[in-house]
């Protein structure tokens, strides 16, 4: 996949998750490609300012000739990263991930 596919899959994958009502922030700045993760899928990087968070999506190369539907859920995972209390892969992160899937179901 390349980089304006995956930018095109993030945006309608962003729209899909707020149309189900779970608030993906409107502060991500960017999705990436990182070349040298080799352990993990994909990453949800923040940034502090003094207004606001914002927040970069990488998505390692090694799954990038994967099926779409692989590389769809690992950016849905890290998006949900950027909703309000879900840094990590606490309660509330679950409770976003548990909404998804039942909604898609």
């Amino acid at each position: 996949m390349k980089q304006n596919e995956l930018e095109r899959l993030t945006k309608d994958l962003i729209k899909d998750l707020r149309n189900i009502g779970i608030p993906i922030s409107r502060n991500i700045d960017d999705i990436k490609v990182n070349t040298r993760a080799k352990t993990r899928f994909g990453a949800c990087k923040v940034k502090k300012s003094t207004f606001e968070r914002r927040f970069t999506i990488e998505i390692s190369s090694e799954i990038l000739d994967c099926d779409e539907k692989v590389i769809s859920e690992t950016i849905i995972h890290e998006l949900l990263h950027t909703c309000p209390g879900c840094f990590n892969h606490g309660k509330k992160w679950k409770k976003r991930t548990k909404i998804r899937y039942a909604d898609n179901k």
